[in-house]
């Protein structure tokens, strides 16, 4: 029964991801309380992506995330790729979030604006990622920082 409950979920989140122009390849997978939302930005999703509960990604505001093949994402992430403008006191300063091949990231962590993540990086749970982080390391931290090459 679960199972039937899984597809009907992934066939709503492919219509409702078609209707905002979402582009996305195959095999994507998103649990219960999950959230994609582009809005005025943009999002583009690669093959075998998956997202376990609550995981929120937002492109609203004008920014852009780009999500790559094989990429995994832990429950209660959130990825956004705009910031308010505290400046003007109102919109959106836009902005540009990268994940590339084979990125696992944990659980509860935050992805920031003007983020690239490396290839077959890690990232570790209630990690808060403001800067780059190189490929095939495992990073952890606030602010999330390399720790490990992985080989």
């Amino acid at each position: 029964m679960l199972n039937i409950i899984q597809n009907m979920h992934n066939i709503y989140w492919r219509s409702y991801l078609l209707l905002q122009g979402v582009k996305f390849k195959k095999n994507l997978s998103l649990m219960p309380l999950s959230h994609i939302y582009q809005g005025n930005g943009r999002i583009q999703i690669g093959e075998n992506f998956s997202t376990n509960r609550n995981v929120v990604i937002n492109s609203d505001g004008g920014g852009e995330i780009i999500i790559g093949d094989n990429v995994s994402i832990g429950c209660n992430t959130v990825l956004r790729s705009a910031n308010h403008d505290y400046r003007k006191g109102s919109g959106h300063i836009p902005g540009r979030i990268v994940i590339d091949d084979g990125v696992w990231i944990g659980a509860n962590v935050v992805v920031l604006p003007d983020v690239h993540i490396g290839a077959r990086s890690a990232i570790g749970a209630g990690s808060i990622v403001t800067k780059d982080i190189p490929s095939q390391v495992v990073a952890v931290g606030n602010p999330c920082k390399p720790i490990k090459q992985i080989q």
